[in-house]
């Protein structure tokens, strides 16, 4: 009779707390935390939508292409790549049958060749992309089926931010859309209730001024364009022009040594809008806000003064100057040749320093080993697209590593009908005006103008799945 007892409070203790787990569980989704799934790429690349994962057969980055149209129907066919003279398994579309020949792809470098397959080989569907590799610039072909279709990012939504405090410009968040509230829509906030929005030539303008990112957000919307990591040969094209000084350019490593004149690198790629989730032909617009990041160990010359580690950062408008003195010194920050700002410092000559420059949003800021040297400002009614990045040194002996440049998003105006350059949306009280990172294709406030307050959800806190994806979003 114990016994029973014993096992019927074993029994009901643990339905209890399942009950009270699950009942938990309940009322934090219903109040504090909740999941979502990304379905597009409007977000891209800070969130993906439903995409296709690849690697580029040239320097193994990963590129996420959102998924757009219909797989088609094909064969699998073993053949041997001219390049590699390994067999591979291409897939020939049965669309290309009525040609000759039809072309097959290898898998290992992404490049094309020709061959008599017919109608052999197991069917199946898939799809052939063209790409451009966004870090090496490499041009490949990729076959892809729907075992290679991954879904949208995974996240976790905090539902109690906006009932503690008001949300804040440049959050992410989630809403109902104000068109159909039955459809869940996440974008970037970024006009606030009886502020004036304009978009002007990839800028946001909010009552007539730009609006300038904090470090955070602008960190958030930057997309990589060039990574030292690579050697050039690799890049298969030329990156760095030697405009004045006996450099040597190793495998992530630049150096020269001290000489009277300045010595000068010149960054001569392609600065564009293009973004490889859309994986358009087009390359975008030219974008002039850029943020250079590396890393420098300099050694003063004998003499000991007028020593300074140089970078340079220009728009096609205005121009901004980095002199960081070596050893010992003033360090300044200029602005179309003129001092803007200035300081007694010096990089010690002992280590190297990680330097982060960046001119975005008419906004020049300089950060040495995560501490803020600089930060300036400035107006300016013309907007240049036309970038220009130069690193150098003077009076010094310089070792440069670990480069890497990212440009700013650029904000299309041309989507929709609201807040049009020279055109103006004011947003309506207790309503916000949002945007996609991914301008080029986001359906958003452009369209169907603003967000009442009522339906916002929450802000956009953790992608928690796939597993190599986790992290806060920003």
């Amino acid at each position: 009779m114990f016994k029973k007892k014993k096992n019927e409070s074993w029994l009901r203790d643990n339905i209890e707390a399942v009950a009270t787990a699950v009942a938990l569980a309940m009322l934090i989704r219903l109040f504090a935390v909740e999941a979502f799934v990304i379905p597009t790429g409007s977000m891209a690349p800070t969130l993906r939508g439903e995409h296709i994962s690849l690697s580029c057969p040239n320097c193994k980055t990963e590129i996420a292409l959102g998924f757009r149209g219909d797989f088609r129907k094909a064969y699998l066919y073993k053949t041997v790549c001219p390049q590699t003279k390994k067999e591979v398994t291409t897939l020939i579309y049965d669309s290309e049958m009525a040609y000759d020949e039809q072309e097959a792809v290898c898998p290992e470098t992404g490049q094309s060749w020709y061959v008599k397959a017919g109608r052999t080989g197991k069917p199946t569907y898939g799809r052939r992309y063209n790409i451009i590799c966004p870090v090496c610039n490499y041009n490949f072909k990729a076959d892809v089926t729907p075992s290679d279709l991954r879904g949208g990012d995974k996240i976790f939504v905090n539902k109690l931010s906006f009932l503690i405090r008001p949300p804040e410009r440049w959050e992410v968040i989630v809403f109902k859309c104000p068109d159909d509230t039955t459809k869940n829509y996440i974008k970037r906030l970024i006009g606030l209730s009886g502020e004036t929005v304009q978009i002007k030539e990839g800028e946001i303008f909010i009552n007539g001024t730009i609006a300038r990112k904090p470090r955070w957000a602008r960190k958030a919307v930057a997309t990589l364009v060039y990574s030292s990591a690579l050697p050039e040969e690799i890049k298969r094209r030329k990156i760095w022009e030697v405009k004045r000084g006996d450099w040597r350019l190793d495998f992530n490593s630049f150096s020269v040594r001290a000489g009277n004149e300045p010595n000068v690198l010149e960054y001569i790629g392609d600065i564009t809008a293009r973004i490889p989730y859309n994986n358009d032909s087009d390359n975008g617009c030219p974008v002039g806000d850029v943020t250079l990041i590396f890393s420098v160990k300099a050694i003063p010359n004998e003499k000991g003064d007028n020593s300074y580690v140089l970078a340079l950062i220009g728009d096609g408008v205005h121009e901004a100057a980095l002199y960081l003195a070596v050893g010992s010194g003033e360090s300044l920050l200029r602005l179309d040749k003129q001092v803007a700002a200035k300081t007694e410092f010096s990089l010690s000559t002992d280590s190297f320093h990680t330097i982060e420059f960046s001119k975005v949003d008419n906004l020049v800021e300089v950060y040495i080993d995560e501490r803020k040297l600089f930060s300036y400002s400035y107006d300016s009614e013309t907007i240049g697209h036309n970038a220009t990045v130069r690193l150098g040194a003077q009076g010094a002996d310089i070792q440069i590593k670990d480069v890497s440049l990212w440009r700013d998003i650029y904000y299309y105006a041309h989507m929709g009908g609201y807040g049009q350059e020279g055109d103006p949306v004011r947003v309506p009280e207790n309503s916000y005006f949002v945007l996609g990172d991914n301008s080029e294709n986001s359906n958003d406030s452009r369209v169907w103008g603003t967000v009442p307050s009522d339906n916002l959800m929450g802000r956009a806190l953790l992608v928690f799945w796939p597993p190599k994806r986790v992290h806060f979003v920003k």
